[in-house]
């Protein structure tokens, strides 16, 4: 099984490459690669799409620290994981983003409450 699935950034952002290529992956490494909230956003639907295909179901850990992310890539993340992509999601690395306090306490809220 795949530990870390890296690639080209920009493929981890297309929810088809997720479904074929990082199925079984237990980690995203997406650090350090000035994405902001438009990436955020296509990542969160990405994630969704694997979702709906059965993919990602032991991804942990999702590295996205050292970005650019603000609020609103926040709340399209936290959105996702709160309609169950990335069920077995724990660890959500965001720091130096440019997220509020509030806005990364919403998701890790996410990660906690959802069914």
């Amino acid at each position: 099984a795949a530990a870390i699935a890296t690639a080209a950034p920009t493929r981890l952002l297309d929810g088809a490459f997720l479904v074929e290529r990082c199925a079984g992956a237990k980690a995203l490494a997406c650090g350090n690669l000035g994405w902001g909230d438009e990436e955020a956003r296509r990542l969160a639907a990405a994630i969704e799409h694997a979702h709906a295909n059965d993919a990602l179901q032991a991804l942990v850990t999702l590295d996205l620290s050292l970005n650019k992310i603000g609020d609103e890539g926040l709340r399209h993340l936290g959105d996702a994981v709160a309609h169950g992509a990335a069920p077995a999601l724990q660890t959500l690395l965001l720091s130096g983003n440019a997220a509020s306090d509030a806005a990364r306490q919403a998701v890790e809220d996410a990660l906690k409450l959802r069914s």
